[in-house]
């Protein structure tokens, strides 16, 4: 998951380190950043990024998962 400022691109070469062999990666983009649309700019915080990756991460299917 990006910072502010960012895309999910900037994680594009992230499933070349070794740590990740084995390991599912999901390259995950906040609405309102890079290519990703958002009705309402003003709403894209810090708590609306922890939302919105939480509704996307249920909607996978994941129970585990870690943020770097």
């Amino acid at each position: 998951m990006h910072g502010f400022g960012t895309t999910r691109e900037d994680y594009a070469d992230i499933v070349r380190k070794v740590e990740f062999v084995g390991h599912h990666f999901l390259a995950f983009e906040v609405p309102g950043c890079g290519d990703t649309p958002c009705a309402d700019l003003s709403t894209v915080n810090i708590p609306f990024q922890v939302k919105a990756a939480l509704i996307m991460f249920g909607r996978m299917g994941f129970r585990r998962f870690g943020l770097h």
